[in-house]
């Protein structure tokens, strides 16, 4: 998810590959005018019987953000559920179909006490009528018009039009509902996902030309010294992983421009390949951390794989788990929510972990090597905590902004990081004369001397 520009030589070597760059730049124009429905969201709620007790008359549906401009909503509804079953409606059912402004819903939240008087905060109502057949009721919907600012709205059902609720057993009744969202001016991205497809295409490009320049420096590599270090294929493998991420999500983000939907698959591949990325290259940071490549010490493949794996089923599970809680009335991005904040602090506890391997690395060491982890420490430190601080910086904001904002310096942060670690180990710098890689015979490389088990404190 990074461009770079590489040595003089790379440059020659790279020219000549600019032409995937110009047909990626013709998707990305291609997607900008495709044709564009409603965002489309099928889902289901239960309404009728008890919860805690209590008649269960009231369910959120969706949420969208409306830019300024006029807008626009419908809605249909349908009974689940087998055809005779004795608990299934007889007869013709009206449920109210509300819809509520940003600025009120944190009241609307509130009032658990009578959810029926909810009603009374809606900005718009509407009824539908479901037939006890199961069919689809026919479509209800409206146009929302802001001139000042973006807003918010929430949709929600609600079995307020009797007296009675929809069904009094304690089992209740799930209804099943499509909707469909539509910005002025034919847009289906909602204003909290604004330049999405865009800014994923341009990041798109950027993974291209970085990988490109990557792969003619490894060539160069090995050519010329006839070996390439693991830590370098280990970067190479992660930005693969990014490439191979990205292009799935652009691709999810295409088809969501022309269905509304996407190919729900193919985002929750791409939101793996980004997971098993970042846990690439936090171990990375965390291993050369411990001395690897720095000291005579060996990482032990028993002891580093098993954590790997546990990492990813972790990361993994928790994944499951926030996807799950899409289109949650609270949730704006894939950090918000109780999974979400687990990641941020497991990213934390990593940070911790990585401080302690380079202070335990660094203690009584050469005054170069000591020079070299303390940089190393900063960048590997921005590395690890600049997300958890821009996430509790962005909270005052807007929650419709936080999602473009988090994502735009997510990608920062995974660019400059590339460009760091690409600049670290493949440049004859510093890590390259106080690392075993200034032991293979590159042009400028020494063998190292240790002494006592560590950097030679006099060079």
């Amino acid at each position: 998810m990074a461009s770079s520009s590489g040595d003089a030589a790379d440059q020659r070597c790279c020219r000549p590959r600019a032409r995937p760059g110009v047909i990626l730049a013709l998707l990305l124009l291609a997607a900008s005018i495709g044709p564009c429905g409603g965002k489309r969201q099928v889902s289901s709620v239960r309404l009728g019987g008890k919860r805690f007790g209590v008649q269960h008359r009231w369910s959120y549906m969706a949420k969208f953000g409306y830019a300024t401009g006029e807008g626009s909503y419908k809605a249909r509804v349908r009974l689940m559920g087998r055809a005779g079953d004795p608990l299934r409606p007889t007869e013709n059912v009206s449920i109210g179909f509300e819809c509520y402004l940003d600025e009120t819903w944190p009241q609307v939240v509130g009032m658990e006490d009578n959810p029926c008087q909810r009603r009374t905060l809606a900005k718009k109502a509407r009824v539908f009528n479901m037939t006890p057949d199961g069919e689809w009721s026919d479509w209800s919907g409206g146009s929302v018009k802001q001139k000042i600012r973006a807003h918010v709205w929430y949709y929600a059902l609600a079995d307020c039009e009797n007296d009675s609720p929809l069904l009094p057993s304690d089992r209740g009744q799930w209804i099943e509902f499509e909707i469909q969202f539509l910005q002025e001016g034919g847009s289906h991205f909602g204003v909290d996902q604004r330049w999405t497809l865009p800014s994923n295409v341009v990041s798109l490009l950027c993974f291209v030309g970085f990988v490109m320049t990557f792969g003619s420096r490894l060539r160069h590599e090995a050519v010329s010294t006839g070996k390439v270090h693991f830590v370098v294929w280990t970067l190479g493998a992660v930005v693969v992983l990014q490439l191979a991420a990205q292009a799935l999500h652009a691709l999810h983000l295409f088809k969501y421009s022309y269905n509304g939907s996407g190919i729900r698959a193919v985002e929750i591949f791409a939101e793996v390949l980004f997971m098993l990325s970042e846990l690439g290259l936090s171990t990375l940071l965390i291993v050369i951390g411990f001395g690897y490549t720095l000291l005579p010490v060996k990482m032990q493949p028993e002891v580093v794989l098993p954590l790997l794996v546990l990492g990813f089923f972790v990361h993994l599970s928790l994944i499951a788990v926030s996807k799950n809680e899409d289109g949650a009335a609270d949730k704006f991005h894939s950090h918000d929510g109780v999974p979400g904040q687990i990641l941020i602090a497991l990213r934390l506890a990593l940070f911790a972990l990585f401080l302690w391997a380079v202070h335990s690395t660094s203690h009584d060491q050469g005054w170069r090597l000591q020079n070299f982890l303390a940089r190393f420490r900063i960048c590997g430190s921005l590395y690890f905590v600049g997300y958890p601080i821009l996430f509790l910086v962005v909270q005052p904001v807007a929650p419709y902004w936080r999602p473009p904002i988090l994502t735009a310096c997510f990608l920062l942060i995974q660019i400059v990081t590339n460009l760091w670690l690409y600049s670290l180990f493949l440049s004859r710098g510093e890590y390259f004369k106080v690392s075993e890689l200034g032991d293979t015979p590159l042009p400028g490389g020494t063998p190292r001397k240790h002494i006592n088990g560590g950097i030679n404190k006099h060079q």
